[in-house]
């Protein structure tokens, strides 16, 4: 299992208010409102003095859109419950912990849809 196998699931299942809408990069054409779609931003193996910590750390942006201001602010409201301070071992792949990092109220002008994007820095190990 990868580390966004991992993350889409925590999202549909801590995400109510999108269902299983939740996609990689971008939307269905057709999409039913809410959802989210999700991306990773960068990832780094980070290092200390000498010593390698087997780890790493990326970075991922989720986008909670909606028609209106209050159903994306729900969205991303769930989603960092589900995704805040989350640790798990799921197929190997250890969750070490996620940081909320960032998030930041815009609005789509061509999908009429506002768009609330929060970024996490995860740590794990493969």
């Amino acid at each position: 299992m990868t580390i966004e196998e991992v993350l889409c699931a925590q999202l549909i299942a801590g995400v109510a208010s999108v269902s299983s809408r939740v996609y990689p990069v971008r939307a269905p054409q057709d999409v039913t409102y809410p959802f989210l779609t999700y991306h990773q931003v960068s990832e780094v193996t980070p290092h200390a003095f000498g010593v390698d910590v087997n780890a790493l750390q990326a970075r991922w942006q989720i986008n909670c859109w909606g028609k209106t201001y209050g159903v994306a602010k729900v969205a991303a409201d769930q989603v960092s419950t589900a995704l805040s301070r989350y640790r798990a071992t799921v197929s190997g792949l250890q969750v070490l912990d996620v940081f909320k990092d960032v998030e930041l109220d815009l609005f789509d002008t061509e999908a009429l849809a506002y768009h609330i994007a929060v970024d996490f820095l995860v740590m794990h190990r493969n």
